[in-house]
């Protein structure tokens, strides 16, 4: 928003009307309203060739058909538009969710393990890369940056992928398996 600014139109897409909540609380000094919308990524809510840059931050790995999904996003684009995607690396190398993924497995069931797993299903470069490419994208350039995560506590890791990630849409964890898994 405060990079388009009053001559253009920013949309908040997102499957999860929770996660929408969430992000209209971030303040914007930009002078737009932003339009925001809970909609499948499958079928945007908008015409053929009318966006300048699509952006899927941490969604791709999690949609339930990725190419169908990037051929929603070309068909929104026009021609010359811009993708960016924004996808977790391989697991490796990732002790605290390892863990949790672990503790989930064990006392809240396989789905939700599952579900976790799923952010770095397209931590494979020549995977995603493939994906984009068969979707109709050209000219597809891949970018690694590792961003490290800083949760000062176990229990805030916990609570962050308990309450703003899908596994929240699985269902009510009550407070003695929470402090389980924290365990």
């Amino acid at each position: 928003a405060e990079r388009v600014g009053a001559r253009g139109r920013v949309y908040g897409i997102d499957i999860n009307a929770e996660m929408l909540a969430v992000a209209q609380l971030v303040p914007t000094t930009a002078d737009i309203d932003i339009q925001w919308t809970t909609a499948d990524a499958l079928m945007l809510p908008m015409g053929d060739d009318t966006i300048d840059v699509a952006v899927s931050q941490h969604g791709l790995q999690q949609m339930s058909s990725r190419p169908a999904a990037l051929e929603e996003m070309l068909r929104v684009l026009r021609p010359g538009g811009r993708l960016g995607i924004v996808v977790w690396s391989t697991r490796p190398g990732r002790p605290g969710m390892e863990a949790l993924i672990t503790a989930l497995a064990q006392l809240v069931g396989l789905e939700a393990a599952v579900n976790r797993l799923r952010p770095f299903a397209l931590g494979d470069a020549d995977e995603l890369r493939g994906l984009i490419t068969q979707a109709g994208f050209i000219d597809v350039h891949l970018q690694t940056r590792s961003v490290p995560t800083g949760f000062t506590s176990v229990e805030q890791l916990v609570a962050a992928q308990l309450n703003a990630t899908p596994l929240s849409t699985l269902g009510e964890i009550d407070d003695a398996t929470h402090a389980d898994i924290v365990e």
